[in-house]
């Protein structure tokens, strides 16, 4: 009878010794899956918000895709691979405001990696040229730029481009930019859109780049933001359409004439629009201690344009 059951504990042990780290790999690979759902659902949510406010002509940080708080930390209904200890939390930033680098002109480019990156100038007009010489189609390269002659000399060579940047990334294949420069004005830059930037929603920063002075841009965001001083709440001051701009900031009585003259010399330029089209997500799925990350990134007319998981 001993041996009978030292026989069967024995195998009881071997058993649990192998059966425990089995459920335990079962249970990460279920919240693990119910995680990459939670993100999918967050990500779908803020998608369909989007695509349904299309019929107001501009967009701006009030709009209900800008709320934090709206998307943070939302739990998840039930269904066949989500449970309620599952959820999710999602941001998003329209592309339209940031500096198009298929679309804008060279001295804006120059301007993004001076006031971003700090560049030092003659790197900049280097970067911001050769980013022209990428782009167009032809072989001849502006001065301080890059054509296929500069690119053969490299080890290993690569030839111009001379089309479209498809990612940001493939900046770093451009003569002058650097990884660390990259890293710094990326937030600034985008492949996204017809050109032109939402006043509504762009920083200082992109501001000053597309010929704001420093006092001006400022003083544009602090107009935004309202009696509060905080930006995405309900006394928002909101640029309806871009040609009432001038007339909106004039009748605020905070900015002088040289800084409304600035701000429709940028208009006439046609670098200012207030209304977005393409948006860029970031959703986080969470259950039971496990996470999944999703980027993505879609137009108003709900197609995705990119998405990349963690």
């Amino acid at each position: 009878m001993l041996w009978t059951l030292f026989i069967l504990g024995a195998l009881a042990i071997a058993i649990n010794s192998y059966v425990w780290p089995q459920l335990n790999f079962a249970g990460k690979f279920r919240d693990r899956v119910k995680a990459l759902y939670a993100a999918k659902a967050g990500a779908k949510l803020v998608i369909a918000q989007v695509v349904q406010d299309k019929d107001t002509g501009y967009d701006s940080l009030k709009d209900p895709w800008y709320s934090d708080e709206a998307f943070r930390d939302v739990p998840v209904g039930q269904g066949p691979a989500a449970a309620g200890d599952s959820s999710f939390s999602v941001s998003v930033k329209d592309e339209e405001s940031k500096i198009n680098i298929n679309k804008a002109k060279q001295d804006v480019l120059k301007q993004v990696f001076v006031l971003s990156a700090d560049a030092d100038e003659s790197v900049a007009k280097e970067i911001a040229a050769s980013i022209i010489d990428w782009r167009d189609a032809d072989d001849k390269p502006l001065e301080n730029g890059a054509e296929t002659g500069y690119y053969a000399g490299q080890d290993p060579s690569y030839p111009c481009k001379n089309a479209d940047f498809q990612v940001l990334g493939e900046l770093l294949q451009v003569r002058g930019m650097t990884q660390q420069i990259l890293d710094a004005s990326k937030d600034y830059l985008t492949v996204y859109g017809l050109g032109a930037v939402n006043l509504n929603t762009c920083g200082e920063t992109v501001l000053r780049a597309l010929g704001a002075s420093e006092e001006l841009a400022r003083k544009i965001v602090a107009y935004r933001k309202g009696l509060d001083g905080e930006e995405g709440t309900d006394d928002d001051m909101v640029f309806d359409n871009i040609s009432g701009a001038v007339a909106a900031l004039s009748k605020s009585g905070g900015f002088s004439s040289q800084e409304l003259s600035q701000v429709a010399a940028i208009i006439a330029s046609g670098s200012m629009t207030v209304r977005s089209d393409n948006f860029t997500g970031r959703s986080d799925g969470r259950s039971g201690g496990k996470t999944y990350g999703i980027t993505f990134t879609f137009n108003r007319n709900d197609v995705i344009k990119q998405w990349r998981s963690d």
